[in-house]
């Protein structure tokens, strides 16, 4: 198979961006995105995601969203975080724990959880997040299609001031058969309290320790 849909994918994203870079209201931080399934990595398996959130609700711009992910345990993967955009900079370190697998018709069921730090117009934001995570994957003739849902809380500090930021989030992960080691992902999150509404749109890269960087299947 050939490349040829590779720079097809990354044209949807950034015309993508452009086109709901419109769908904007005034000013509130934007964090907080999910943007994982219940699938775990294996020893020497790591991911690297980049995505686009765009504010629908109290805010007016676009964060640019960098994910590294890697094997921790079993049960458990690590991720780090980094940001940029409306919100000037964020850097996050989560543990994504998944006690319950996806197997047969059992969903995976978990939670991520970790420290989020940002910084907007000379103000510091410190959060401490937890996001419990549900997801199935299913398989077609044309790829593997994952649904996810969260609903993610948390304890926020800025300027002085505390307040539990909640959310419920759905998306989904789509990763054509021809593109083994690349993936779609589309999430939308909806504001419950004291937090925004948005829609991130991501590509996400399997990377394997052995055979390096590969987009399709060999």
């Amino acid at each position: 198979m050939n490349s040829a849909p590779r720079p097809m994918l990354f044209a949807l994203f950034f015309l993508g961006a452009k086109a709901l870079s419109s769908l904007s209201s005034p000013a509130a931080w934007a964090l907080y995105s999910t943007m994982d399934t219940g699938d775990l990595l294996e020893t020497g398996e790591y991911q690297a995601q980049i995505s686009s959130q765009f504010m629908t609700q109290h805010s007016s711009g676009i964060n640019i969203v960098g994910r590294f992910d890697s094997h921790f345990d079993p049960d458990a993967n690590l991720r780090a975080i980094v940001g940029f955009g409306e919100t000037d900079f964020q850097l996050g370190a989560f543990v994504k724990w998944m006690p319950i697998p996806d197997f047969q018709r059992q969903p995976a069921m978990g939670l991520l959880m970790g420290l989020l730090y940002a910084r907007d117009n000379d103000e510091d934001e410190l959060n401490l997040r937890f996001h419990p995570l549900i997801s199935k994957r299913f398989t077609a003739e044309f790829g593997d299609l994952t649904p996810y849902g969260s609903l993610p809380f948390g304890l926020r500090s800025r300027d002085g001031k505390v307040d539990f930021p909640l959310q419920v989030v759905v998306g989904t992960d789509f990763k054509p058969y021809q593109w083994d080691n690349l993936s779609v992902r589309l999430e939308l999150g909806f504001n419950l309290a004291e937090a925004f509404s948005y829609v991130s749109l991501g590509l996400v890269l399997q990377i394997d320790e052995e055979k390096g960087i590969q987009f399709t299947s060999l």
